[in-house]
């Protein structure tokens, strides 16, 4: 495989273009990841829209039918639901009620019945359920 980086100027729109023969290979699954990792969601605060990088969200939760988003500073009302949050390539779900960011991890420990405890970056705990520890082996790799 060759790779060639080309510098170009600022007015000119960076791209990537990927040659394969194999549209199902594992890598290029991960090139698909990072395009996507540069996205963004709508949050509402104060009657605002607000438009926030995916990368700095903590996690969503549900509470009583409706979703919010953490970050470091602000919590924001979304209108996603979670099942379509736990799809996204940096987030996996840890319990039925919250989908969180796996690059917003500081440490993990394993807890009784199967649990995980992972403290995020802003250090809140959160309980990984038993039932989505794998999910959470497989996006951290271990």
């Amino acid at each position: 495989m060759k790779i060639f980086i080309k510098k170009i100027s600022t007015n000119e729109e960076e791209e990537i273009l990927v040659k394969t023969h194999d549209t199902n290979a594992p890598w290029v699954e991960y090139i698909k990841q990072v395009d996507r990792s540069q996205a963004y969601i709508i949050g509402y605060k104060n009657e605002r829209m607000h438009q926030i990088e995916l990368k700095d969200v903590l996690y969503f939760e549900s509470v009583d039918g409706k979703t919010f988003l953490y970050t470091l500073k602000d919590v924001y009302s979304c209108k996603n639901k979670l099942y379509e949050l736990d799809n996204l390539p940096l987030f996996f779900r840890a319990s039925k009620a919250m989908v969180v960011n796996s690059k917003k991890i500081k440490t993990i420990k394993p807890s009784l019945s199967g649990r995980f405890e992972i403290v995020l970056k802003n250090e809140e705990k959160i309980m990984v359920n038993r039932h989505y520890v794998a999910i959470l082996k497989e996006k951290l790799g271990l």
